[in-house]
């Protein structure tokens, strides 16, 4: 599931498919940068440095995006 995020009156974030032409079910606006990060965090995706440092730089920039591997239980959650 590729999770993107932007800045705008806190931290949009959207969930698509990689098949998928757009967003998958609704948009979410998360307070701060450490509460996306967090949620991030939360998922089975393995997260080394390298990913981290580019997480950094894409909340410095506004806005970024990732591939996450979600369990079946985050991805129900997602599609709501």
């Amino acid at each position: 599931m590729y999770f993107s995020f932007f800045q705008r009156d806190g931290w949009v974030i959207q969930f698509s498919p990689p098949s998928a032409d757009g967003p998958l079910g609704r948009s979410r606006t998360l307070a701060t940068a450490d509460a996306t990060r967090e949620m991030i965090l939360r998922t089975p995706t393995p997260v080394d440095l390298a990913a981290r440092q580019a997480l950094d730089a894409a909340f410095e920039r506004g806005r970024g995006g990732l591939f996450l591997e979600l369990t079946p239980e985050q991805y129900r959650k997602v599609i709501r």
